[in-house]
């Protein structure tokens, strides 16, 4: 498994010497290896970089939620079900955009995302459950920003796999997650503490 997200090296055979030659056709690579460049290997089928492997933990952890926010849109009562019943909504129809997206990212990093919902529960962090016993819309609320906090916890983690990986998309798509996840968090507590 290591050896798969190992660097390549290729050899620029412009510019090889008559004495690179002799190291390669020896077995070693001395102290010229310099004339060497590494490349990276994260756009071929099957590597897999850390960066991708939080994407595909966020792909996880939003395709559960998104189930879950659908349970609690149509399951929701009592006094604040029209404002609950619709931030609801906007949620599913966010953690959707944001599902998409990071899955999308990891195609185009030459990675394979999730996609089924086997994979989703199996690697996901937040849970979910059938809706059978009622639960109270402060209840529903507080479940919810346990989930943001572990999500947004999740890409913190992302920002500094990307940093090292020098992955700039992914490190401003985690960012941009950040932001919008606090702001998810910030009103969903005022919520409780109405």
């Amino acid at each position: 498994m290591a050896r798969n997200n190992r660097p390549r090296v290729e050899i620029d055979r412009e510019t090889r010497t008559m004495e690179i030659s002799r190291m390669i056709e020896e077995g070693g690579l001395g102290t010229e290896a310099t004339h060497y460049k590494v490349v990276k290997r994260n756009a071929r089928k099957g590597v897999v970089t850390a960066t991708g492997n939080i994407l595909n933990e966020l792909v996880a952890n939003l395709g559960v939620l998104f189930v879950k926010l659908h349970q609690y849109h149509w399951h929701v009562t009592g006094s604040e079900f029209y404002t609950l019943h619709e931030k609801f909504e906007e949620l599913y129809n966010q953690a959707l955009a944001n599902f998409d997206e990071f899955a999308e990212r990891l195609v185009t990093k030459g990675e394979r995302p999730y996609s089924t919902l086997l994979e989703f529960l199996q690697h996901a962090t937040i849970s979910e459950k059938p809706y059978f016993d009622p639960i109270s819309s402060e209840q529903m609320v507080g479940n919810l920003i346990t989930d943001y906090e572990t999500l947004k916890a999740i890409a913190l983690d992302g920002i500094e796999a990307a940093q090292e990986e020098n992955d700039p998309v992914s490190e401003d798509m985690f960012i941009g997650f950040v932001q919008q996840t606090d702001l998810n968090v910030w009103m969903l507590r005022s919520f409780i503490n109405k």
